[in-house]
């Protein structure tokens, strides 16, 4: 997977943080990466290893799309693991959106990370609690019809008002919020809106 490294590390470099809470998870992720291709197998658990998910807009721009994860039991963006065939983040978001969603018309456009988090999975089927590194980038989706699959209890097109850490993980929040941001620019309507709602970039 060293063309996945290859791909991954200019990508990181290049991505500006949105706020103060991505600078350390950032560096963090320059420094695994610097380590070669150990981190990128999901069998790295010291400390953890890099995952990718996929901010996807709706056709219209209204609703962000979402899936209720089957193991942690929260509403997420879609994505997951590396795989050894994935030779660039998008290959490995576009893989995990079609795996979870059966959504695969999407314009990933240059596949610029919008975004970047450090979380922490707790142990479960033999597996000990590790860190996911989670690269974040955005698209907008050219069809509506989707359907849960693999790891997705349910699948929706959750409309961007109704996006709060009432109903996903605070950085997950965040996570869209950048990828709306990113999407909204020179747009106008309810994606630049969103994008606009305390998210600057830097």
């Amino acid at each position: 997977m060293i063309e996945f490294v290859s791909d991954l590390k200019p990508r990181l470099m290049a991505h500006r943080c949105g706020d103060a809470l991505e600078r350390r998870p950032l560096a963090s992720m320059l420094k695994l990466l610097a380590l070669g291709e150990r981190p990128l197998a999901r069998d790295c658990y010291e400390p953890g290893h890099f995952t990718a998910s996929g901010i996807v807009a709706s056709p219209d721009g209204d609703a962000l799309l979402m899936i209720r994860h089957a193991k942690l039991r929260l509403w997420l963006q879609p994505g997951g693991h590396l795989e050894p065939g994935d030779s660039t983040v998008v290959d490995t978001v576009a893989r995990e959106v079609a795996e979870e969603t059966g959504l695969r018309d999407v314009d990933w456009g240059d596949g610029a990370i919008v975004h970047v988090d450090i979380h922490r999975i707790p142990a479960q089927r033999g597996e000990p609690d590790h860190e996911h590194y989670d690269v974040r980038i955005a698209g907008r989706a050219n069809s509506w019809k989707v359907r849960a699959e693999s790891d997705a209890t349910d699948v929706r097109w959750w409309p961007l008002a109704e996006i709060s850490p009432e109903t996903s993980d605070a950085s997950v929040v965040r996570a869209l919020m950048a990828g709306s941001h990113y999407l909204a620019r020179g747009r106008s309507g309810p994606l630049a809106r969103f994008g606009g709602l305390g998210f600057t970039g830097e």
